[in-house]
This record gives structure tokens, C-alpha cells and sequence, in this order.
């Protein structure tokens, strides 16, 4: 990863160098000084400590071969998006961000999690397709992702649902979420979905576990807590507090134990 770069028309867009971070505590000082709103300086030791882990993503200009603007934490927890102040405005940032999607997407991650700051920020993630959650201005994105129907399988009908911990012991509890994607079916192996299911649950909105359902054909298959050993061994994912399937795992099939 610390090799990846990409060419762009305004710049290239790579991993950092010492020249490169040298340069950008540099600007950012100056920026300081001048009293430059929306500028990081503070925050220096991050991108330092960022650096150092070969994860600080910067833009190289293409007339000085100098790093204006650069990111950290890969968009996958609240980090920093910065572009020089001289050269805000020429859609420096979204190239930054539709590079860190992009990377994000090689890696097979399914959520992207962020924090506006400042608050001025957040038309322009909300124009990336974040949606913002909590007091705090964070934003969130759920990367999609199309799947591969096998030929040889059987069409059913799949119902992937997702409630509060209530459903538990309250039956008429209504789903936060309802899934009905494209599937088949192959016995003795598994039920392959059209699209990922993604759902990311925020956790200041409910105070108690997830409860996943899962529906072939009219037949529950699955009823419980999504952080349980047998949602992961029918395919029930994590990534970060985002839950997401992207194929029933048929073979080890077990119901659950829990009448519901």
C-alpha cells in the first residue's frame, strides 16, 4: 500500500515522503501564524505519527513537485482532510477522498466512517455521500458492492432483516432495516446474493445488541444477535460497527437454538 500512487491531470496522489512532511509542517505553520481558518497545525503530532506508519496520503503539485494538501486515517475512522489554503476550491479534496473510496473498495471494506471538522465541511461530504449521525458531526458511508449470481443456482427469496435487541422477546418489534435482494440458492452450499447487505448500526441511537434475521424462502434460518459465533458462520460480517453479508453460508446449516 505504501508503494500505491496514481497519476492525475492537476497532480499525483501518493504516500508521503520525509520531503513531504517536512514541507507540509511548513505550510501548516505558516498557515498557524496567519491566522488561516480550517487549518491543522494543532494536530501536527497525528500527521507525524500518520507519516511514520506509511499512512499519510498527500497531493503533489505538478508545477513545484510539493505536497498541497494531504490525508490521514484512510477514511475508515475520523481523521484529517486537508487542502493548502492557496489552493482550496479546485476539487483537490474530492480527488483525495475519491482516492481513499477507491483504495477502500480494493480492500473490500465495507464502511467508511469520518468526522466534519470544521463544520463548514460537511456539504462537501455530504456532496462524497456521507451521511452524517450523532451530535458531533460525524458521517458515515456504506460502500456497495455487486456480486457474482452463480449459473447453476436455484432463485429464492431472501429476506435479510435487521431490529433492536427487543425482537428478542417482543415478536411484534418492527426492523430497523429490510433487505430483499436478488439470490440463489445451491444446496449444500450457500444462498449468493446480487448486492452486498450492509447495514451500519449507530450505536448512539440504540442502547442494546443487534438482532439479525435471516428468511429463505419463507423459512427462518436465522433470529439472534448478530455478534454471535453462528451469525458469523452463516456469513454475517463486521466491519467496524457496520454488519454485512454477502453470501449464506449453507454447508455447517444450524438453526438457531433461541425460540423466538
Amino acid at each position: 500500500m505504501g508503494n500505491s500512487s496514481i497519476n492525475q491531470k492537476e497532480g499525483i496522489i501518493r504516500y508521503s515522503t520525509v520531503n513531504d512532511l517536512e514541507e507540509i509542517l511548513i505550510w501548516l505553520k505558516k498557515q498557524d501564524q496567519n491566522g488561516t481558518t480550517e487549518t491543522f497545525f494543532v494536530n501536527r503530532k497525528l500527521i507525524i505519527e500518520s507519516h511514520n506508519n506509511k499512512e499519510l496520503l498527500v497531493y503533489i503539485d505538478p508545477v513545484t513537485n510539493r505536497p498541497i494538501a494531504y490525508q490521514l486515517d484512510a477514511l475508515i475512522s475520523p481523521g484529517i482532510l486537508e487542502v493548502r489554503a492557496d489552493k482550496r476550491g479546485q476539487g483537490i479534496g474530492k480527488k483525495l477522498v475519491e482516492y481513499r473510496i477507491k483504495e477502500a473498495r480494493e480492500n473490500d471494506r465495507c464502511l467508511l466512517q469520518i468526522q466534519c471538522k470544521p463544520q463548514s465541511s460537511i456539504p462537501f461530504w455530504e456532496h462524497m455521500g456521507f451521511c452524517l449521525y450523532g451530535n458531533e458531526n460525524y458521517a458515515f458511508k456504506l460502500l456497495e458492492k455487486k456480486l457474482v449470481l452463480p449459473i447453476n443456482g436455484t432463485p429464492c427469496q431472501l429476506n435479510i432483516s435487521f431490529y433492536p435487541e427487543e425482537r428478542i422477546w417482543e415478536k411484534h418489534t418492527d426492523p430497523i432495516k429490510v433487505f430483499t435482494p436478488l439470490a440463489v440458492k445451491i444446496p449444500d452450499d450457500g444462498v449468493y446474493l446480487s448486492d452486498r447487505v450492509a447495514f451500519f448500526y449507530i450505536k448512539k441511537h440504540f442502547d442494546n445488541d443487534l438482532v439479525t434475521s435471516i428468511i429463505i424462502d419463507d423459512q427462518q434460518l436465522y433470529l439472534d444477535k448478530a455478534k454471535y459465533d453462528q451469525a458469523k458462520v452463516l456469513g454475517i460480517k463486521k466491519d467496524g460497527d457496520a454488519y454485512y453479508i454477502d453470501k449464506i453460508n449453507l454447508k455447517s446449516q444450524t438453526k438457531t437454538q433461541r425460540t423466538i
